[in-house]
């Protein structure tokens, strides 16, 4: 006998979410650490290309979100684990969403369709709340709460340069 769906998950970390508006430029990862999917990815300092989170990341060095990568995806269905997620290795170039729809992970109460999103710096998880250990991301607003599996949509309305 069949399975009822009675809600529909918001999906994977770094999954774009709707394809109609999406921008995504590929930049060189030149961190020296991995960068995973659907985390945020700011600009070095010398513009060569792009970094995950690091000391002294802000606002005016975030360009978009890591886009999750069919070809890199250990795991493209069932359940989904921290230790599989996929991510961009050092050196690897990194599809960057820099305006549209993604899934993020998210933390906290509070996160409602249209509210500020913020990273966390420590987590690296989206939240809906400013804090002394959280970056707000210009242009960046949730389109839904948290579905089960602790992701949700949000939306890049403005375009991130680099």
């Amino acid at each position: 006998m069949g399975k009822v769906i009675s809600g529909f998950p918001n999906g994977w970390a770094g999954a774009i979410s709707r394809a109609v508006d999406d921008i995504v430029e590929a930049y060189a990862n030149v961190s020296g650490t991995a960068i995973p999917f659907g985390s945020p990815v700011f600009q070095d300092s010398e513009r060569t290309g792009v970094t995950g989170i690091q000391a002294g990341a802000g606002t005016e060095t975030f360009l978009g979100f890591a886009v999750r990568s069919p070809a890199k995806t250990p795991n493209v269905y069932g359940t989904e684990d921290e230790n599989s997620r996929g991510a961009y290795e050092a050196g690897e170039m990194v599809d960057v969403l820099t305006r549209g729809s993604i899934v993020l992970e998210a933390a906290g109460s509070g996160i409602l369709p249209g509210k500020q999103v913020y990273i966390n710096l420590d987590t690296g998880k989206a939240v809906s709340a400013s804090s002394s250990s959280t970056l707000m991301i210009p242009g960046c607003r949730f389109r839904t709460g948290r579905d089960a599996n602790g992701m949700a949509e949000v939306v890049l309305v403005t375009r991130n340069l680099m």
